[in-house]
């Protein structure tokens, strides 16, 4: 007997978990009464919560499927997607101390305190909210794309839609390597093309699952939503505890159950070849050179700086140091665990060789075949709680902004239990938000990275803002607006127009 493709020992442990988060959320809403109770959890995390806040918002579960399903697509060079911060991790003991000093709400305050410009806080507010909602899509998409292999249909089950989205499958994959051999005629690559993109969204995959986009992605947003309307970041903080726990099991546990499938590692030097060995790719194999590394450094460097979320992050803490201790020692147990991700993309090249997998879901292929009973649930419940604790820092960051420097500027002299309410209505309508991106964007690779080129935007006249007094607003200004061009309304506009996006002439090599 299974519930929804479970053992019933697994599905009990979920439904504990839920139970459980539910009851710290409700525990937690007994102290939550200001402002900065539920958005900086009073000013008082000491370094161990401090540990578990940072440690929780960094490695969130979502990481490890995909630094796992970019190994698998490219060896262990693709770790780099994940890893490429691991040389910045020592400047987090300098730069969240400012935002700590400063003891704001919201990172946007910073410009009308600097420059008296509500334009260029309002328009940060904005521009992270639409990178945060994005955020929180890629997340909805990692989790799904993680579980619904674990939970599996049997073939006695299959309704005439499961059968002809199967048949819809095969076809695309073998149009897919027929495409390889540049055999398509005109009429195949018309119905590849449609495929492709019917498989990119999730709609079309190698089997079925009882987990479907749309009840999963409001359940579980239900759930964040119910957690942190109750809790605010206290309650995120207390479930970053519990989570870190969770994270550490799930990132290693594949791995001694891996290396027995495929025989040591000697079994996988044998069955995975040379060059997915490489750390650096080159010009014929492998998208991350030593150049577009050090790209991606200078990327993430920036960008760091500009994160909606430092003020949040650094202004709970209750001192300077425990706000520096709990970022550096939560950003390095994240690069120890990043290298269990990278053998655990390894593990599944082993198995199943390249491209015969979709890897987004390389993890939750590997729990399925590895893991016995028990194990599923704890799996299940790392990857959910995950997603919990990563969308409940992120809602109380958003509501903030939305409060702060949004609604109050339009709305200001109201009682601090108003804005309260709306703070709290403003965490499910930005998660529902964040489940029409996921419905929308089905691809979790692509979205990561155009996440991470959003960031720069802001990244650079903010740390400016704390490092040179002769800065100015029109400075700052035009740097935004330029970037917000080049970076966010061309690349949109380019990839939803199809004759700029197919274009040939675009497209031909020099």
């Amino acid at each position: 007997m299974t519930f929804f493709g479970l053992h019933p020992l697994d599905a009990t442990l979920i439904v504990a978990y839920i139970v459980i988060v539910l009851g710290i959320g409700q525990y937690l809403s007994r102290k939550t009464k200001t402002e900065d109770d539920f958005f900086l959890g009073g000013r008082k995390f000491g370094k161990l919560f401090q540990f578990f806040l940072n440690f929780g918002s960094m490695a969130d579960p979502s990481s490890a499927p995909a630094a796992a399903g970019s190994v698998y697509k490219q060896g262990i060079g693709g770790i780099w997607l994940i890893l490429v911060v691991l040389f910045i991790t020592p400047y987090y003991w300098f730069a969240n101390v400012w935002p700590r000093r400063i003891r704001l709400t919201t990172v946007a305050e910073l410009f009308e305190e600097r420059f008296g410009s509500h334009f260029l806080s309002s328009l940060f507010a904005l521009v992270s909210l639409f990178a945060a909602v994005l955020s929180i899509g890629f997340g909805n998409i990692v989790a799904l794309k993680t579980l619904q292999p674990i939970m599996l249909k049997p073939e006695s089950a299959y309704t005439p839609a499961d059968i002809k989205m199967q048949a819809d499958y095969q076809e695309y994959t073998a149009l897919r390597k027929l495409s390889r051999e540049a055999t398509l005629s005109p009429p195949q690559v018309t119905r590849y093309e449609a495929l492709k993109s019917l498989s990119n969204l999730g709609r079309i995959q190698p089997y079925v699952s009882y987990l479907k986009p749309v009840p999963f992605y409001v359940f579980s947003s239900l759930i964040v939503a119910v957690f942190i309307v109750l809790g605010g970041l206290k309650a995120t903080a207390m479930l970053d505890a519990l989570q870190s726990v969770l994270i550490l099991l799930i990132s290693v546990v594949l791995i001694p159950f891996g290396l027995m499938q495929i025989g040591g590692f000697s079994g996988l030097h044998e069955k995975v070849t040379a060059p997915m060995f490489q750390i650096f790719g080159d010009a014929n194999f492998g998208e991350y050179t030593w150049y577009s590394i050090a790209a991606l450094l200078l990327m993430s460097w920036v960008a760091i700086n500009g994160g909606a979320g430092s003020m949040t992050m650094s202004g709970s803490a209750k001192n300077e140091f425990a706000a520096r201790l709990g970022v550096v020692t939560g950003g390095f147990a994240k690069r120890f665990l990043t290298i269990a991700w990278g053998f655990t993309g390894l593990i599944a090249l082993a198995l199943w060789g390249p491209n015969q997998i979709d890897p987004d879901q390389t993890w939750g292929r590997l729990s399925l075949l590895l893991l016995p009973v028990g194990l599923i649930g704890l799996m299940i419940i790392g990857i959910l709680g995950g997603k919990l604790a990563a969308l409940g820092s992120q809602s109380v960051i958003l509501s903030a902004l939305v409060v702060k420097n949004l609604y109050e500027p339009l709305f200001p002299g109201r009682s601090e239990r108003h804005y309260m309410i709306v703070a709290r209505a403003s965490v499910p309508t930005l998660l529902g938000l964040g489940i029409l991106v996921a419905l929308w964007m089905g691809n979790a690779i692509s979205l990561l990275k155009f996440m991470m080129a959003s960031g720069v935007i802001w990244g650079a006249p903010i740390f400016l803002i704390y490092q040179w007094r002769r800065l100015t607003k029109l400075a700052v200004t035009v740097e935004v607006v330029a970037m917000l061009i080049f970076i966010v309304i061309i690349p949109l506009v380019v990839s939803a127009t199809p004759a700029l996006r197919q274009s040939p002439a675009l497209r031909r090599r020099q």
